[in-house]
């Protein structure tokens, strides 16, 4: 559209339901935002590529999935809807983004629905020449039927360069997880560690 901006959109008929791509992209000076809308048919086994966290329901039964590779995912298709905004500022010492996302899934067998949305937001701050700080936040909530999950994730951390080739970090992290469908939980992690480059 304009030096700055970037716009794109596709559109086509498949065996199962429709096709849609449309993303917009803007960067500034100082900030970027982007927005962007897919829809289409997936399978279950396509839900390793999400990310998404993995929920495990009544009977060990897999309700959702995160990590790749899992075993026995049903090839049921269903119909994908994803919204995606992402708002990044940055300057001298900070960075800061921000990405908000809805999904909506309707399978085709069964007609149900599930709706997983999501917060995530970053900052990392350059204290010093060898210092610096970071925090990030994540949030979402899953919905399908009468089940409803809500994932929480704090993490701050502080790194510091040591030399050339090494640097120290510190992280603190909460993860919390509600549920009506299965037990609550929480995890909270100190980790200190050493990284070297060459």
């Amino acid at each position: 559209i304009t030096p700055r901006s970037y716009l794109e959109a596709r559109y086509g008929r498949r065996f199962f339901g429709r096709s849609i791509n449309a993303s917009f992209r803007f960067e500034g000076a100082w900030t970027t935002a982007s927005a962007s809308f897919t829809e289409g048919p997936k399978t279950i086994s396509a839900l390793v590529l999400d990310l998404q966290p993995l929920i495990v329901g009544p009977n060990n039964q897999l309700i959702h999935v995160m990590a790749p590779s899992l075993p026995g995912l049903s090839a049921e298709v269903f119909i994908s809807r994803r919204f995606s905004g992402t708002f990044g500022f940055h300057r001298a010492r900070d960075r800061l983004s921000a990405t908000v996302s809805r999904s909506e899934r309707t399978f085709e067998l069964t007609g149900s629905k599930e709706t997983v949305t999501s917060v995530n937001a970053y900052w990392y701050r350059q204290l010093g020449a060898r210092t610096s700080t970071n925090v990030a936040g994540y949030w979402q909530r899953f919905v399908r039927g009468a089940r409803a999950d809500e994932l929480w994730r704090l993490t701050g951390g502080l790194s510091y360069r040591l030399g050339r080739y090494a640097s120290g970090t510190l992280s603190v992290t909460h993860i919390q997880r509600t549920s009506n469908g299965a037990a609550d939980y929480f995890v909270n992690r100190v980790a200190l560690g050493i990284t070297l480059g060459f």
